[in-house]
């Protein structure tokens, strides 16, 4: 039987089985199967089936490898079905099928052949057979089966027929899928969790047995990784609980193993006493064939190489978990090379390999490459073992770092008797001292290949060191140089001082046999063994055999720095070599005298003093601009910490973060580190070196480290991205960018504020630079002082520019270059000035015959923003004396406060002097405000300039302005009821700006208690406030063509009757002196229309035109009132022609509010609802 295939049974007692026609369905395709209801639907696209014949006999067993059966019947009438067909029927079932079984009965017919039903008992042959043996049966109910089933266990099938063909073979497809689901519930409720009532333990083996079962069932269905689960399943969990039942053995006895292809005998489970050493052999060597089975059955390389990884590492874990349980046995170590030559030689692998090469894509394989570089490794070792152990030869390497267990001796004593080994590679490569150290070196090569495809560069530094060692005891130095290079720094930046020290000196050894001396390679090699000797010998209290420095006496660490100096002296340039001790970069950038400095700590636990040219750090912020801090001169005491300061004469106000760290210690030896850029800025902590990081060496020679190799003084195990932010010292030279106190519509400025220190400034040179797109400044960006700048004083310069858009936030940036005594110094610095015109003025204006009224609404432009307004102030432009203008009077109008839904009216009287009015003049308008909100910033301003001076902190005036109380939130009805100024947002803003000042000085346990005193109420008055703004707008004279002035003329009496008539006259008198010079109302039309009005009934000329004159346009009218109460006047409405739509029209109702009283004409009034 193929193990392959899925067996059937068939019994086919009267040779009517159609073979070829079944057979060639096969194998059966798109089968669906939902085993586990917490698993989606597997789908078996091919399920290769091969049929069985069964035939029934007394007493015989059913095959359990048989999923279904199937028996095909043929009678030509019912005598002939009962007497033999139905019998037959009923031995089959009853010997081979079981009532639970799966079982099908198949009815050929001929191909020709037409049913007839019987005269009798009307029923055919197919239906007979159905009644018998289907649903209902009555033959089945006899043998103890079920007769109710929910799938079709009779079909007919007639020769040349597909469709009945098709029908079958969908029937036994179902078959299956129910017998695979009964036995999968069988496998599933045996290793369901036993339940405590049933009292029932289960033991490791049953449930291994049990498991076996089910990975069984899951391999005949070709679902081969769910068959892989459950044997990783047992590898994982249920081996644990066997080796407390079968406890490992000392020794244990492979020989058969070795006699035979491996792991033949493994495909099952031994049915009686399994021993620990066979189930974990069955157990792989299932792993081992499903993992085969997968990667055959992969549709592309890339997936069948990942299930061959799988097995290489399957194979890793199987010798090791050997190694730990067994005791290592030269039976065992040649169990194991004999493993790993036939799986590295397996034809699937070989394929694979050959296949991808084909297509130049090793990409793929570097899995497979990897493991399989891995299990020769494992094999290197077992070779080592059986070298050391049995023949007595010396081996000289690094131990094996990738295998569990380790060889705890490098070399052994001389054996009298050679070992008892069959496996003949092993018997050749032992024959000589010589023949195994070529094999041993191969070997090594090979696996160093394989890592090398699979990109394991550090294991590959770590197994070049055996070739190394092995060419140097053999004097060649060139050879064993070239690998130390390359692989002596993988020793130290792990850790593993020892090693990597000792490579370091034989690295030096070699480069001094060298007949061409580099003095540039001697430099940086010694620097690294003077840097990883004193290190972990010194400073880190290392014991063991790991430090290398225990063996080092104080006079040679002195040899290496005397050979240091002079090596460094003989090179012809600057050498530079990574920054490999530990320092500390306080985060706070501090000032003095209009410099800048930096706090670096350096400790030394070194008992020599240090002695360095000079230091410089180059920071770098987002925008890619540099900054320096330097000092020269330094000495670094033994057993001390030394703190020193670097200084600069820059200043730019941002965030930075160090860029590069120079170190120059001797005329040609500089010591560099260079600080990666990180994407998140967010650390705020102090900066602890640890690691040079990606500091490459200046000579190609000289392998660059990507790991620290130790250094001088105490490293951390973290080095912290640190961030200096760099702010204005109010003690130093700052600068701001202000909104100007007086105002001009149209013109938009800001002032630039230099404030200086203790000294005066000289030739000062300012560069503005806008950062908001638009902005177009209205003078030159480069502005040169003629006059310095006294000490402790502001100097102001206005910068006007032009910008629409609706953003009002302009960003301005500014350079101050200066010079102070005989230095030059620079400050950078930028901030956003919010240039929204917090006041907002309109005008009406209302003309009378000899004068007119202004209107001027004055409130403020921000809705959450009211203003105080101090003054308002109309007078005429240039000391015009052609008009006279009434002020309002408002005694106090410094209390008055607008808002932008409550704005204050003020009314303006413009009595003009002269009898022409021009167009062109115009009157000044003067307001000023200020912001309630500026008010209490002031206020607190005030406040807390003098706290922070009780405790000698104003320079950090500036800092608290911009970064906390541009953050504070007023109470602003408070502060203008009351006049004292209240925090709404002190705690939080607290908390808040107690997270801020670490950011930027190292201690605020002085300043916090100032700023809680200070954000509480403060008691202050209006009256303390000096800086205001003040509007200036220039108002045009208000020009009017044509004021028509409306009124009814008649005789007036206290009362009048309804419907008594009441003669009026309606005078329109036009007025042309507040329009400038010209006779453009000569040709003007007017039209005139008095509307129906249902208090009045009007008689008269009701519409009508005119032209203006000087004298009053009159119309005579008769108004009959009809109704009872005070009447207003009817409504005149006049419009000029069409002919002339620029010109000003303004009209006034002489008596436009003017009502009469209408009584009725008896004493009393009838009213009827």
């Amino acid at each position: 039987m193929d193990p392959d295939m899925l067996s059937v049974g068939f019994y086919d007692p009267f040779s009517v089985y159609p073979r070829k026609d079944f057979e060639s369905k096969f194998p059966l395709t798109s089968l669906h199967w939902k085993y586990d209801a917490a698993r989606p639907v597997q789908s078996i696209p091919l399920l290769p089936v091969k049929m069985v014949e069964e035939v029934p006999k007394a007493n015989a067993k059913s095959i359990a490898s048989v999923y279904a059966r199937i028996m095909f019947v043929k009678f030509d009438n019912l005598d002939e079905y009962r007497s033999q067909v139905r019998p037959l029927i009923k031995e089959w079932l009853k010997q081979l099928v079981t009532p639970a079984g799966d079982w099908m009965i198949v009815y050929v017919a001929p191909a020709n052949s037409k049913e007839k039903q019987s005269t009798i008992i009307k029923v055919s042959n197919f239906g007979k057979l159905l009644r018998d043996f289907g649903p209902e049966g009555k033959e089945l109910t006899g043998l103890g089966f079920t007769p109710t089933f929910d799938r079709t266990r009779i079909c007919k099938y007639r020769q040349g027929n597909s469709e009945l063909l098709t029908d079958v073979i969908v029937n036994l497809k179902g078959l299956l899928v129910d017998s695979f689901s009964q036995k999968y519930a069988y496998f599933s409720r045996e290793l369901a969790p036993p339940q405590a009532e049933k009292g029932r333990v289960q033991k490791p083996i049953e449930r291994i047995r049990l498991k076996f079962g089910l990975a069984g069932l899951l391999n005949d269905m070709h679902l081969f990784q769910d068959a892989l689960e459950v044997f990783n399943d047992m590898s994982s969990n249920d081996v644990v609980a066997l080796l407390q039942e079968f406890p490992p053995q000392s020794t244990v006895s492979i020989s058969p193993v070795l006699k035979q292809r491996f792991f033949a005998q493994y495909k099952y489970l031994p049915e009686k006493d399994p021993q620990l050493f066979d189930i974990l052999c069955t157990i792989f060597a299932n792993q081992s064939a499903l993992l085969q089975s997968l990667a055959t059955h992969a549709t592309t390389i890339s997936i069948s190489a990942i299930y061959v990884s799988q097995l290489f590492q399957k194979s890793i874990d199987f010798l090791s978990e050997l190694l730990v349980n067994y005791r290592q046995s030269l039976l065992l170590a040649e169990f194991a090379i004999r493993m790993i030559d036939e799986y590295i030689s397996l034809p699937l692998v070989a394929k694979l390999i050959g296949e991808n090469s084909k297509q130049g894509n090793e990409y793929d394989l570097h899995e497979i490459l990897e493991f399989r570089g891995e299990l020769l490794l494992f094999q290197r070792s077992r070779y080592k073992d059986i070298a050391i152990n049995y023949y007595g030869y010396t081996v000289i390497g690094v131990s094996d770092v990738s295998i569990e267990e380790r060889s705890n001796h490098s070399s052994g004593n001389p054996v009298k008797e050679k070992p008892m080994i069959t496996y003949q590679p092993i018997i050749d490569a032992m024959s000589t001292p010589e023949t195994f150290y070529a094999f041993y070196e191969n070997l090594t090569e090979s696996i160093i290949k394989d890592f090398v495809k699979s990109g394991r560069e550090k294991t590959i530094d770590i197994m070049s060191i055996d070739l190394a060692l092995m060419a140097y005891q053999q004097g060649h130095y060139k050879q064993a140089l070239s690998i130390i290079q390359d692989s002596y720094d993988y020793f130290i930046s792990k850790g593993w001082n020892f090693m990597g020290g000792f490579l370091l000196e034989i690295y030096l050894d070699c480069l001094h046999h060298d007949t061409d001396e580099n003095y540039e390679k001697l430099t940086l090699g010694t620097l690294k063994l003077f840097f990883s000797i004193f290190h972990h010998g010194r400073v880190v209290n290392s014991i063991g055999v790991n430090n290398y420095g225990a063996i080092k006496h104080h006079e040679y660490f002195e040899s290496l720095v005397n050979r240091i100096r002079a090596y460094s002296s003989k090179i012809d340039r600057v050498l530079t070599f990574p920054l490999e001790f530990a320092y500390e970069i306080k985060p706070f950038i501090g000032s003095e005298k209009n410099r800048y400095f930096i706090k670096m700590s350096i400790p030394n636990r070194s008992p020599l003093n240090l002695e360095f040219k000079a230091i410089e750090l180059v920071l770098e912020d987002s925008d890619g601009m540099e900054l320096e801090f330097t000092t020269e001169g330094i000495e670094i005491h033994s057993e001390s910490t030394e703190t020193v300061k670097l200084w600069s004469k820059d200043f730019k106000e941002g965030q930075f973060q160090p860029k590069r760290l120079t170190i120059q210690v001797y005329e040609n030896l500089v010591y560099t580190k260079e600080f990666p850029m990180p994407k998140n800025t967010t650390s705020d902590l102090t900066i602890q070196h640890s690691e040079p990081g990606s500091s490459t060496l200046s000579v190609n020679d000289i392998p660059a480290t990507n790991d620290t190799v130790g250094g001088l003084m105490e490293k951390r195990e973290n080095e912290s991205k640190v961030i200096l932010r760099m702010f204005q010292h109010s003690s130093s030279v700052w600068c701001e960018f202000t909104n100007t106190e007086e105002i001009e519509l149209g013109i938009t400025e800001v002032n630039f504020c230099i404030h200086s220190s203790d000294e005066q400034l000289e030739d000062v040179e300012v560069t503005v630079v806008p950062a908001t797109p638009g902005v177009t400044l209205s003078i030159q960006s480069r502005i040169l002082l003629d006059n310095p700048i006294p000490p402790h004083s502001t100097h102001t310069i206005r910068i006007p520019f032009t910008y629409y858009s609706d953003n009002k936030l302009v960003n301005l940036g500014a350079m101050l270059r200066y010079r102070s005594g005989d230095k030059w110094h620079s400050h950078t610095m930028s901030s956003t000035v919010d240039i929204t015109l917090e006041v907002s003025v309109t005008v009406q204006d209302s003309f009378r015959a000899q004068f007119l009224y202004s209107k001027f609404t004055i409130g403020s432009s921000q809705a959450m923003s009211p203003l105080r307004l101090l003054s308002s102030e109309l007078v005429s432009s240039d000391n015009d004396k052609s008009f006279e203008i009434v002020s309002p009077v408002y005694p106090k109008l410094n209390q008055l406060v607008v808002f932008s839904d409550q704005p204050a009216s003020l009314f303006y009287k413009i009595i003009p002097r002269v009898s022409e009015l021009s167009p062109s003049r115009c009157f000044d308008l003067y307001v000023s405000y200020m912001s309630l909100k500026k008010e209490c910033q002031q206020v607190t301003l005030e406040a807390l300039e003098s706290a922070l001076e009780t405790i000698d902190a104003s320079s950090l005036m500036y800092l608290c302005r911009t970064k906390i109380l541009s953050k504070a939130q007023f109470d602003i009805n408070h502060y203008a009821l009351y006049g004292s100024v209240k925090v709404v947002n002190a705690q939080e803003l607290l908390d808040w700006s107690e997270e801020q000042l670490k950011n930027f000085i190292p201690d605020t346990s002085k300043i916090m208690p100032v700023l809680s005193s200070v954000l509480s109420t403060i008691q202050s008055s209006a009256t303390c406030v000096s800086d205001f703004y003040k509007l200036h707008i220039s108002v045009p004279m208000p020009i009017l063509n044509f004021l028509q002035i409306v009124s009814y003329n008649f005789d007036r009496k206290s009362q009048f009757s309804v419907g008594e008539p009441i003669k009026m006259t309606l005078a329109v008198k036009t007025i042309d002196k507040w329009t400038g010079p010209g006779d453009e109302w000569k040709d003007c039309k007017f039209e005139l229309t008095i509307p129906s009005d249902d208090n009045w009934s009007v008689t008269g000329l009701l519409k009508t035109t005119f032209i203006p004159k000087e004298a009053p346009f009159m119309v005579e009218l008769v108004l009959v009132p009809l109704v009872v109460g005070k009447l207003p006047l009817p409504k005149v409405l006049i419009k000029h022609s069409p002919e002339k739509p620029h010109l000003l029209v303004d009209f006034a109702y002489a008596n436009g509010s003017e009502t009469l009283l209408i009584v009725p004409e008896s004493e009393s009034i009838t009213f009827t609802f």
